[in-house]
């Protein structure tokens, strides 16, 4: 079993997109998939909760992803659920997560950063080849929470001067993390949203000549047709097979694939 992290600086750089498009993309090629939503936007657990009458509302939801990192007799199993997606299953979000006096039930206990990787027996032996985690930008606790479950961390890099300033400090927070668990993380920068401007080009170029082999040579590319897939919660992959950005998220998993 492989655990896939998705972690950023700031937002508006397309990782949820890609951690959702890296979910679907892998079902579709027969791998069973267990995604975790840790982004308190709860923007993947709507899309893939939408429109399944079997599913209530997200702010009915009986169990969340706050509920298995607070309550250690919460079972992972129980929690999940069945996704429109191919092959993918939800253990889904909750506003509780960045809650400023419910997050205290997760940031008290001792070692919470360790939660979710204590469970990762659990998930194996659910019999899932992936589980991708979604972080959001901002709470470093929940980022670090995946860190630490994490055996490979994508951070999506929309090419800006701002993005830029932002990847070396996480790439350092994560070598950190990799230190204290005495184990290598494997950390790429996956450029995102890519156009054909010259000013994206240059900032692109950058971060290649800065990070070498940290950064993916798969570029995704720049489609409204993202925007519509959100619209309509799925994902780009699903919404639109034939479309650059889905073939270009296929090319990014086969490279993936071929890292391991």
């Amino acid at each position: 079993m492989q655990t896939i992290g998705h972690a950023k600086k700031k937002g508006g750089q397309g990782n949820s997109i890609t951690a959702l498009a890296t979910a679907s993309a892998l079902g579709l090629l027969g791998k069973k998939v267990l995604f975790f939503d840790l982004d308190p936007q709860c923007n993947v657990t709507y899309s893939l909760l939408k429109g399944r009458t079997i599913q209530p509302e997200i702010t009915n939801l009986k169990a969340t992803v706050f509920d298995l990192l607070t309550d250690p007799k919460k079972e992972v199993g129980k929690i999940m659920r069945k996704t429109r997606e191919h092959n993918v299953w939800l253990v889904p979000s909750s506003t509780y997560l960045d809650d400023g006096d419910k997050d205290k039930a997760i940031f008290d206990i001792p070692n919470y950063e360790r939660l979710l990787l204590q469970r990762r027996d659990e998930i194996e032996k659910l019999g899932f080849d992936y589980v991708i985690f979604d972080s959001p930008p901002v709470n470093s606790r929940l980022k670090k929470i995946v860190m630490y479950a994490s055996d490979r961390i994508v951070i999506a890099y929309d090419p800006s001067e701002w993005a830029y300033m932002g990847i070396h400090g996480l790439i350092d927070e994560l070598l950190e993390v990799s230190s204290q668990l005495e184990k290598k993380i494997h950390v790429g920068v996956l450029i995102t949203m890519m156009d054909r401007t010259r000013i994206k080009r240059e900032w692109a170029d950058k971060v290649r000549e800065d990070l070498g082999s940290y950064v993916y040579n798969t570029e995704i590319s720049y489609s409204h047709m993202v925007r519509r897939a959100e619209g309509a919660s799925q994902s780009i992959i699903r919404y639109a097979p034939k479309d650059i950005a889905s073939n270009d998220y296929i090319s990014f998993i086969q490279e993936l694939l071929n890292h391991e």
